[in-house]
């Protein structure tokens, strides 16, 4: 069997820049964002082994996990369940069919080959699909099949466990960068959604590489390879043991997902083809003062982990004024699916800044806490040690 590579992060981190570079080397055959039903009807079918139907929400987006009980309680069954899992074959067509309008904007060859997706399990589902990704985008030359998918890393673990040969990248950016280049366009996400996904993807990437898998596990921080990306390129093929192919380390010979060549998706740099530096920084021109301070103030601990400095020391601390005052995203602006899942609602956000609150100052305490509590406010109580031990530097 081919040797199989995951790559995921937040979305608007640079993963389709790394999922169109790793498929340039002649011998990977990489698909962009083909497969996020799959992991969701996972997702969906542990709830269905576990909750009453009617707690279910099957459209709902991977959860957070901060916070509330019955939110860890799902979080837990979902990383103590494996992809050995019965699959429910009654759903396959709805998967196929949801699948291949799902990959249609970045994976569109994936379709022609889903009647072959079938399997008992997850595992081999997932199987399966890495067998249509070499159909759809390999050749004879083709050693490593790969996909990425935004959203998704707490389900690295997940193909760690079931595919020995496997290994992920999860890709990490700056949370300024991420947000401002979603919230400039015209379908925002609430803050706080976007706050807490960035810090839970941020959380299982530095999980997985500090776990039994670590060694099949690589961290690619976006501004990293931006700024040198032969470097990070080499670094990758060290990683997947694979010969060096200088495509990787020039986007004019990458291509998309029908095989035209590629440019880029980015908010504010539409089709550039190159690695550009001025995509780092750019967030400071677009967030207002507010937005900057609500982010860092919320995010710290963990942009501390992966190096990235705040703009103001007075940012470090969560106040009472950013509790009371600052502002959730107006409701008009946001996206529509997203609309049923955001806490607008101004008591609301005061509970839920709260509970912000609450964790800034556990983290900055040295009062023993549960495994329950550490696990509430950081995802894994590893990480929350780590979490506390910088907030003493």
């Amino acid at each position: 069997m081919k040797k199989i590579v995951f790559s995921t992060g937040m979305f608007r981190s640079g993963t389709t820049l790394v999922a169109r570079m790793l498929n340039s080397h002649p011998e990977i055959a990489f698909a962009s964002d083909p497969y996020a039903f799959l992991f969701k009807s996972f997702r969906n079918a542990v709830e269905e082994k576990y909750l009453d139907t009617e707690e279910i929400d099957y459209d709902a987006p991977l959860d957070d996990y901060y916070f509330y009980h019955q939110k860890q309680k799902i979080m837990n069954f979902i990383q103590n369940e494996s992809f050995n899992l019965p699959f429910n074959k009654t759903k396959i067509a709805s998967l196929r069919n949801t699948i291949a309008k799902l990959s249609e904007p970045y994976s569109p060859k994936i379709k022609f080959f889903l009647d072959e997706l079938e399997g008992e399990t997850f595992k081999e589902l997932f199987a399966k699909g890495m067998d249509i990704i070499n159909n759809a985008y390999g050749s004879n030359q083709t050693k490593i099949i790969g996909f990425k998918e935004v959203w998704a890393g707490e389900f690295a673990k997940h193909i760690l466990e079931s595919f020995p040969e496997a290994k992920v990248i999860h890709i990490v950016r700056d949370p300024r960068a991420v947000c401002a280049s979603k919230n400039v366009t015209n379908e925002k996400y609430p803050w706080l959604f976007l706050i807490r996904q960035w810090r839970k993807l941020a959380s299982f990437a530095w999980i997985d590489a500090h776990s039994l898998y670590k060694d099949r596990v690589h961290l690619l921080k976006y501004e990293d390879l931006v700024k040198e990306p032969l470097i990070e390129v080499k670094k990758l093929c060290s990683f997947l043991e694979i010969n060096f192919n200088s495509n990787l380390s020039d986007p004019t010979t990458f291509v998309d997902g029908t095989g035209k060549k590629w440019k880029q998706n980015s908010t504010h740099f539409q089709g550039k083809q190159k690695f550009n530096q001025d995509s780092i920084n750019k967030w400071q021109e677009l967030l207002k003062p507010e937005e900057i301070q609500l982010i860092e103030s919320l995010c710290i601990p963990e942009m501390r982990i992966f190096g990235y400095k705040i703009t103001n020391k007075k940012n470090e601390k969560l106040n009472f004024n950013q509790i009371f005052n600052s502002k959730e995203m107006k409701f008009n602006e946001l996206a529509e699916w997203i609309k049923p899942y955001s806490c607008l609602d101004n008591d609301k956000w005061l509970y839920e800044m709260s509970l912000e609150y609450m964790r800034s100052q556990v983290l900055k305490s040295q009062e023993s806490v549960s495994k329950k509590i550490k696990q509430s406010l950081s995802l894994n109580s590893k990480f929350f040690k780590k979490l506390r031990d910088l907030q003493k530097d």
